[in-house]
């Protein structure tokens, strides 16, 4: 076993740097496509306040519609929408 202990290490070591630079590339994209939604959702919240400025019930209607979809991301499916992004 001595003859095979840093050979076993150094593979060890090998596939732990590998894992966990696998995982660091997969958060920093879940956080770059996080940002670009938020971004675009703000886009999208503005624009509908504009179109509906005449109408508040409509407008309230919309802002609640985005509402829900932040809701959704935050807590309903992370799970699901994290393994269709990776």
């Amino acid at each position: 076993t001595s003859k095979f202990g840093p050979g076993v290490a150094i593979l060890y070591g090998t596939f732990v740097s590998l894992t966990l630079s696998i995982l660091y590339t997969r958060q920093q994209d879940i956080q770059n496509t996080v940002a670009t939604e938020s971004s675009l959702l703000v886009s999208v919240l503005r624009n509908m306040l504009h179109l509906f400025s005449k109408d508040p019930d409509l407008a309230v209607e919309a802002g609640q519609c985005v509402a829900d979809h932040s809701r959704t991301l935050v807590r309903g499916s992370r799970g699901s929408e994290l393994m269709l992004i990776m």
